[in-house]
C-alpha cells in the first residue's frame, strides 16, 4: 500500500507527532509505503504564531498553497489518504475534494480537536494570524468528513460529532511511546523528585490554552495563605502571573526537553474551561502525567472526563474548593500519589501508549474495505 500522510502541522505540533508520526514506523512494518508530507514546513511552524511577520507569513501560505497544488499533480501514485485536521491551513477542503472526487482516492480522517467550530477561541483571543483566521472556512470539517471512507476520532466525544455525518468513525485517543515516556526513580513510590520538601505544582501547555490556568490559581493562594510550601512550574504559558508567598518559574516550550519537562513535575495541573471547545479536547496532558507517574489534579471536561477516574488514576476538580482540597491530598499524603501514580501508569501500559494503539491504527489505515 502506498500511502499519502498529509497534516496541517510539521511535527513540532503534538497532534502531528502524536496522531500521525509516531506511527509511521508501524505502518512501515505493516508494509505500509508511506510519505508524509505536512502544510507548514518546520521553519514556518516556529514563529508562525507569534505576533510579528506577517508579510512573511504570506508568503509561506502562498508557498504552502503551491505545494500542494504541486503534489496533486503526482497523487496518482497513491492507493489511499491520511489527513490529520485538514490538507491546508486555509481555504475550503480543495485538496480533500481533488484527491477524493478527481483521484477517487479512499480518505482518512483524524481530527482531535473540536476543529468545526467557527470560533474555536471563543472567550479566549484567537492566536492564528489575521490572514488565516480570515480565510478559514466553516464548513470544511463537515465537508472532509462526508468525504472520508473512515474517521478517526480522538475521543467518544469527538466521535459522537462524527457519527452525525459518517458511519464509520473509530475512537482512538492521543497517546505517548511507553518506553520513552517514563517515570523517574521513586515516582511511583509517591517521593517528590528531588527529594526537596517544596514540592513542584507544574503545567505544561501553550498560550492559547494559558488562559485555563485561571481556574486553579485562586486555590494555589488558598494553599500558600494556609502556608503549604510549594513552588509552581509553568512551560509554554507565555504569561506574567503571580502568587503571593509561591516562587513561580514561567519557562518556554521545548521539544527537546519534553519528557524531562513533566518527569520532573511532582503534582500535574490540568485544568479546562467547561465549553464547547474545550469539550473536545482529547486529555492528552493527562495521559503525559500518566506516562510520568505524575499525580494529577484535572477538569474532568471533554477527553479528560474519558480518561480520569477520581481517586483510582487521578484527581478532579471543578470549583476552587475541590480544587485546593484535591491539591491539598496530593501535597499532603504519599500513599495517595503512589497509588494514582501507580494506577495511571498501569493505564498507559496497557492502553494509553503508541505501542498499545498501532495495531488499531495500523488497521483503521490499511482495512478500508
Amino acid at each position: 500500500m502506498r500511502l499519502l500522510a498529509l497534516a496541517t502541522y510539521p511535527t513540532g505540533a503534538a497532534c502531528t507527532r502524536f496522531r500521525l508520526a509516531s506511527y509511521l514506523p508501524a505502518l512501515r512494518s505493516a508494509g505500509v509505503d508511506v510519505d508524509f508530507v505536512p502544510f507548514l514546513t518546520d521553519e514556518v511552524f516556529r514563529d508562525f504564531y507569534a505576533r510579528r511577520g506577517k508579510l512573511a507569513k504570506a508568503r509561506a501560505l502562498a508557498l504552502a498553497v503551491a505545494r500542494r497544488a504541486a503534489l496533486l499533480t503526482r497523487a496518482r501514485r497513491y492507493d489511499a489518504v491520511f489527513i490529520q485536521r485538514e490538507a491546508m491551513l486555509l481555504g475550503p477542503a480543495i485538496v480533500e475534494r481533488a484527491l477524493t472526487d478527481a483521484l477517487s482516492l479512499p480518505l482518512v480522517f483524524d481530527l482531535d480537536d473540536a476543529i468545526w467550530m467557527t470560533d474555536p477561541g471563543q472567550q479566549r483571543v484567537s492566536a492564528a494570524p489575521l490572514a488565516a483566521r480570515l480565510l478559514k472556512s466553516p464548513s470544511k470539517s463537515f465537508d472532509i468528513v462526508r468525504r472520508a471512507r473512515r474517521v478517526i476520532a480522538g475521543s467518544h466525544h469527538l466521535a459522537r460529532w462524527a457519527r452525525a455525518y459518517h458511519g464509520d468513525v473509530v475512537v482512538l485517543p492521543t497517546v505517548v511511546p511507553r518506553d520513552a515516556w517514563t517515570p523517574l526513580p521513586g515516582r511511583l513510590d509517591g517521593a517528590w523528585v528531588d527529594g526537596h520538601d517544596a514540592p513542584v505544582v507544574g503545567w505544561i501547555g501553550t498560550h492559547s490554552t494559558a488562559t485555563h490556568l485561571d481556574l486553579v490559581l485562586p486555590a494555589l493562594e488558598r494553599l500558600a495563605r494556609e502556608g503549604r510550601r510549594f513552588k509552581v512550574r509553568l512551560v509554554g504559558a507565555a504569561r506574567q502571573l503571580s502568587i503571593p508567598g509561591v516562587e513561580l518559574e514561567s519557562v518556554a516550550w521545548s521539544e527537546a526537553r519534553e519528557i524531562e519537562d513533566f518527569q520532573r513535575i511532582d503534582v500535574g495541573i490540568a485544568p479546562l474551561v467547561d465549553d464547547a471547545w474545550s469539550r473536545g479536547k482529547c486529555g492528552f496532558k493527562q495521559v503525559q502525567y500518566f506516562a510520568c507517574g505524575v499525580p494529577c489534579v484535572g477538569s474532568p471536561v471533554g477527553g479528560a472526563a474519558e480518561l480520569m477516574r477520581h481517586d483510582d488514576n487521578a484527581l478532579t476538580a471543578t470549583t476552587t474548593e475541590e480544587w485546593a482540597t484535591a491539591l491539598s491530598r496530593l501535597l499532603d499524603d504519599r500513599a495517595l500519589r503512589a497509588r494514582l501514580a501507580t494506577s495511571a501508569r498501569r493505564d498507559v501500559e496497557a492502553r494509553l501508549s503508541i505501542e498499545a494503539q498501532a495495531p488499531g491504527f495500523v488497521r483503521a489505515v490499511t482495512e478500508l474495505g
